[in-house]
């Protein structure tokens, strides 16, 4: 019979590293909510051992650079893949 822990130990993912993702996603969502002249209802954030990507529709370029600036400016976050892509 396998231990029950054992799965807990050679998870990929260890509960620390998974809350730190979320506190990490939470703060950089709260960051990009106060930008001004930008939608960030319409972005999605994933963070993922300090690095965030962005998914969602702005409506310029500007404001998808905005939200990669705002992110990357986050405590922890190492790099920002942006995804956001520009309604037409």
């Amino acid at each position: 019979m396998r231990d029950q822990d054992e799965d807990y130990v050679r998870s990929d993912v260890t509960p620390i590293y998974e809350f730190r993702n979320l506190t990490l996603k939470e703060e950089v969502g709260e960051a990009l909510a106060f930008l001004e002249d930008t939608d960030a209802s319409r972005v999605e954030v994933d963070a993922r051992d300090g690095v965030i990507t962005l998914y969602g529709i702005v409506e310029t370029q500007r404001e998808k650079e905005a939200a990669a600036d705002c992110a990357s400016e986050v405590d922890g976050v190492i790099t920002v893949i942006n995804q956001i892509e520009i309604s037409h």
